[in-house]
C-alpha cells in the first residue's frame, strides 16, 4: 500500500521541475526541502508503477535530452521481475554516444506480503569489473502493509553507515498523517524534517505542512494545498513558503486528464509580482491499455514552449513475459546479490524442469561450509538465502548440482560461482 492516497503518477519530470521552480524563485534554502519531499513521494510510488494492474510490466525506460533540435539518448533503465511480478532489479545504463554502459543497479527484496523490505544500490566499477555497494534502504511495514519506517544507509569501505530514516504515522483509515525524517549523528537519530498531512472525508489529502527542526522546535518552511476535480483526480497543487509571519505564494501545478482519468498534462507556474508566470509543462501519452508510454517536459523560454527532456516506456504483458521466460528457460546459476555482501546474500537459480537440487558453499580451500539446499524443486525461477554471520571475510564459492527428476537422462547440471563476504 502506498503511503498516500493521492498517487499522482509522480515521475522524474516532477522532481526536475520543482528544482527549476525553486531556482527561478530565488529561495535557495527550500530547494533541499522540496527535493526531499518529492523524492520520498517518488520512491514510494515508483515500484507500484512497474507492475501495473492491467496485466503489463514496465520493462524499459529510455530518457533523452533535447539538443540541437533532436532527441539525444541520456539514460536507460531496464527492469527484471520475480515470479511474483515483483521488480527484483533495476539496471541503470548511461549512453556514451555509441553503446549503453552499465552505471548502477538497484536490487529489491520482498517480505511474504510482497512488500519491498530491502533495496540495495550498487555502482559499476569498470576498473575492477564488479559491482560495488553504494547505498541501501531497509523498510518496515505494519499489519496493513503500510510503510512505517524506511532507513537509508551508505556503504563506507567495509561497513554500512546509517544516513537518514523516515518514520510514518497513519490514521484509522490508513492515511499517512505524519512523516518524520531524522538523520544519524553516530549515536542517535536527530530530527531533521517533518511533514504533517490532513485529509477530507473521502481520504483525499487536502494539506501538507513541511517543517524543519532548528534544534529546539519545529519551524514552518512550506505548505502544499491540494484540490480535486469531480472524478477525484488531483487538479491543482499550490505551494507556499513561510515568510516569518505569513504564508506567501511561490508556485502551483495544475493537472488535466483524459476520459480514462489518465493524467495528460502538468502545468507549472511561479508567483511573481502578483502574477502567475509560466515555467514548465509536462505532456503524457498513453497506449490503448492505459500504459504511460511517453512523457515530455518543456520549458517556457522567450514566450514559447521548448522541448527539454522526455522519457519513453516499453511494456510487455505479464503473460508474454512468462511465456518467453518459460520457452527460453534452461538450467542456470545466477550471480548472487548483493555482492560483496554482509552478512546475507541471495543466490538465484533456474530449473527448466522439476529437478533434484543441491546447492553448497565452499571456502577457497575446497572445504564445504554449508549445504543450502538438498531437495526436489519444481521448474521455474528460484532463490536461496545465505547468511555468513559466522564466517570471516573472504571469497567463497557456491555450487549447484541439479538433475531432472522426471528425465531418463543421468546427466547432471553443475556450475559454481564466486561471492565476496566483506565485513
Amino acid at each position: 500500500m502506498e503511503y498516500s492516497k493521492i498517487n499522482p503518477r509522480v515521475i522524474f519530470i516532477s522532481i526536475v521541475c520543482m528544482i527549476l521552480l525553486i531556482a527561478v524563485s530565488g529561495r535557495e534554502g527550500a530547494s533541499q526541502s522540496i527535493l526531499k519531499t518529492f523524492d520520498i513521494k517518488r520512491s514510494y510510488t515508483e515500484r507500484a508503477e512497474l507492475s501495473v494492474s492491467n496485466g503489463y510490466l514496465l520493462m524499459e525506460t529510455l530518457t533523452q535530452n533535447w539538443e540541437n533540435s533532436s532527441w539525444i539518448n541520456d539514460w536507460r533503465y531496464v527492469y527484471s521481475y520475480s515470479g511474483n511480478n515483483n521488480c527484483c532489479e533495476k539496471l541503470g545504463q548511461v549512453w556514451d554516444f555509441a553503446v549503453w554502459l552499465d552505471d548502477w543497479k538497484a536490487s529489491y527484496s520482498y517480505d511474504g506480503s510482497n512488500n519491498c523490505c530491502g533495496e540495495l544500490g550498487q555502482t559499476w566499477d569498470s576498473s575492477m569489473c564488479m559491482w560495488m555497494n553504494d547505498w541501501k534502504y531497509i523498510s518496515s511495514y505494519n499489519a496493513n502493509s503500510n510503510l512505517i519506517e524506511k532507513i537509508a544507509q551508505t556503504w563506507w569501505d567495509t561497513y554500512w553507515w546509517n544516513d537518514w530514516r523516515i518514520v510514518i504515522t497513519y490514521d484509522e483509515n490508513d492515511n499517512a498523517i505524519e512523516r518524520l525524517r531524522q538523520t544519524w549523528d553516530g549515536l542517535i537519530w536527530i530530527n531533521d524534517w517533518k511533514w504533517t498531512c490532513s485529509y477530507n472525508a473521502s481520504d483525499q489529502m487536502l494539506e501538507e505542512l513541511e517543517q524543519f527542526w532548528d534544534g529546539s522546535t519545529w519551524v514552518n518552511n512550506m505548505k502544499w494545498t491540494y484540490s480535486y476535480d469531480g472524478n477525484s483526480n488531483l487538479a491543482e497543487m499550490l505551494g507556499e513558503f513561510w515568510n516569518v509571519m505569513v504564508w506567501g505564494k511561490r508556485w502551483k501545478v495544475t493537472y488535466s486528464y483524459d476520459t480514462s482519468n489518465n493524467r495528460i498534462e502538468e502545468f507549472g507556474q511561479r508567483w511573481s509580482d502578483s502574477n502567475w508566470l509560466n515555467v514548465w509543462r509536462g505532456e503524457f501519452i498513453y497506449d490503448l491499455d492505459n500504459n504511460l508510454v511517453q512523457s515530455v517536459e518543456q520549458l517556457w523560454i522567450n514566450s514559447d514552449w521548448e522541448n527539454y527532456w522526455r522519457s519513453i516506456n516499453i511494456y510487455e504483458s505479464i503473460t508474454a513475459v512468462r511465456e518467453t521466460e518459460e520457452s527460453n528457460r534452461t538450467y542456470q546459476l545466477s550471480d548472487n546479490y548483493p555482492d560483496p555482501f554482509n552478512p546475507k546474500t541471495t543466490i538465484p537459480y533456474t530449473l527448466p524442469q522439476p529437478s533434484d537440487v543441491k546447492i553448497e558453499v565452499f571456502n577457497l580451500l575446497g572445504q564445504k561450509v554449508l549445504t543450502l539446499i538438498d531437495s526436489k524443486k519444481e521448474a521455474g525461477d528460484h532463490s536461496v538465502n545465505f547468511d555468513g554471520s559466522g564466517l570471516s571475510s573472504g571469497v567463497y564459492l557456491y555450487r549447484i548440482q541439479a538433475r531432472g527428476s522426471e528425465s531418463s537422462s543421468e546427466q547432471v547440471f553443475v556450475d559454481s560461482k564466486k561471492m565476496v563476504l566483506m565485513k
